[in-house]
């Protein structure tokens, strides 16, 4: 979620039989109000098969997340952005793309994006997971793909949630 210096990436990622999540959307929203952000999020829900989604609930994501969780409760989840979890994200995604589960995608941006994250040590012997601090952005499309790739793993651990999502497709 992003207001002024950052943007709101919106990504969704596809399901489907053969454990396979390609990208499906992506939005870019610069500097766009808060409630037009919530209008695109709306517009979303009411008209694609979305079967659950995570939203940056950070700092002025906050209130997005609460006001999307209270919304669609048990399908938005609002995810903290910490070291320990974008460590999380960015290994679960680069898996994903070397076990060939989602093709990498085909936007100029976001490619550039992936490959603009470093895995640096820390002083504690842990990993962080980030760009440069030089970068002109701070990887929020990839960061917003991870999250994604996330959500769509976690349904896929739900039982019967494939089922859910096809038969939604069908009305």
């Amino acid at each position: 979620i992003g207001r002024q210096r950052d943007a709101t990436e919106i990504v969704l990622v596809g399901m489907n039989t053969a454990d396979v999540y390609p990208l499906r959307l992506l939005i870019t929203l610069e500097q766009a109000p808060f409630d037009e952000q919530w209008a695109v999020f709306e517009r979303i829900m009411d008209v694609l098969p979305v079967a659950g989604f995570n939203i940056d609930r950070n700092g002025i994501g906050m209130q997005l997340a609460e006001q999307a969780e209270a919304q669609w409760p048990g399908k938005a989840a609002g995810q903290n952005f910490t070291a320990q979890s974008k460590a999380l994200w960015a290994t679960d995604t680069k898996m994903l793309v070397q076990k060939r589960k989602t093709p990498l995608p085909v936007d100029r941006s976001l490619a550039y994006q992936i490959h603009s994250i470093k895995r640096r040590p820390t002083a504690g012997a842990q990993m962080q997971y980030d760009v440069e601090r030089n970068e002109k952005h701070h990887a929020d499309k990839f960061w917003a793909w991870a999250l994604a790739l996330a959500s769509v793993q976690a349904l896929t651990r739900e039982e019967g949630a494939v089922v859910k999502v096809r038969s939604r497709r069908r009305r």
